[in-house]
């Protein structure tokens, strides 16, 4: 069973559960502050998107940043000279999916949902706690 079965799988059995409680809640949303890999291809239709000039990417990271609506944090591994203002820096020792430090451009985000999620690379994961909280706390100056 891959990780697309598996995620599958997890979110039929949550829904069924939910739905003999009579709580089901259907969403294509990712949680708030779980970062995943999603195909290039949902990026590059935002003009603030800059193709890196030489690579071949297929998947790129991005961060959920609302719990309401499907908005996605742009990443990048450079993270030198960023706004601190704007920008969550995540290593690898706070989010088990990234293989680098990776800065969020809270400032850059896109209406990515769960279908966009590039599975062949990676599954979703949260980030800490303690990030979890600057986040939030960044977000309400963004």
């Amino acid at each position: 069973m891959n990780q697309l079965d598996l995620l599958l799988h997890n979110s039929l059995a949550q829904l069924a559960m939910e739905a003999s409680t009579g709580e089901a809640e259907v969403s294509d949303s990712l949680d708030f502050a779980t970062a995943a890999f999603f195909r290039e291809s949902c990026w590059k239709s935002f003009d603030w998107h800059r193709a890196a000039s030489g690579q071949k990417r297929t998947s790129h990271p991005g961060l959920s940043i609302s719990s309401r609506n499907n908005q996605v944090a742009f990443g990048s591994s450079k993270t030198d000279g960023r706004d601190p203002a704007t920008t969550l820096i995540v290593s690898p020792a706070n989010c088990s999916i990234l293989e680098r430090r990776t800065a969020f451009l809270l400032q850059y985000s896109a209406p990515l949902t769960i279908f966009d999620v590039d599975y062949r690379r990676s599954a979703t994961a949260k980030i800490s706690p303690e990030l979890e909280h600057e986040l939030k706390r960044k977000l309400k100056r963004v």
